[in-house]
């Protein structure tokens, strides 16, 4: 009959300390990675937000802007209607450019 000693016990909670200490530690790289990958998914989400908030503000300039001409066609000058109308259409590039920088991203490659 095998009989265990206090050293095979020591030794057995050596074991399975050092086998629960790796594994709580690859769980947590492993949840530091995903935290990573989902702010780096936010983040490369940023521009296209910015643009679109710009495009919003430029829109609203414009309208506010043709609703003054409207009510008084002296107070705003064509020149300055058709700079907005022109920072308008750069507005809308601006976001279709970043739509297509987020769309063609080459996703990073996992390691």
């Amino acid at each position: 009959m095998f009989r265990f000693t206090i050293r095979d016990v020591l030794w057995l909670t050596v074991v399975v300390a050092v086998s629960v200490a790796w594994w709580i530690d690859q769980d947590r790289i492993r949840r530091q990675s995903e935290a990573l990958k989902a702010a780096a998914q936010r983040l490369q989400a940023l521009p296209l937000r910015h643009a679109e908030a710009k495009l919003g503000v430029t829109i609203a300039e414009f309208a506010q802007l043709v609703e003054i001409n409207h009510r008084n066609p002296a107070a705003v000058s064509e020149s300055e209607l058709r700079r907005l109308e022109l920072q308008l259409d750069v507005a809308k590039l601006e976001v279709e450019k970043a739509r297509a920088r987020e769309e063609f991203a080459t996703p990073e490659p996992n390691p």
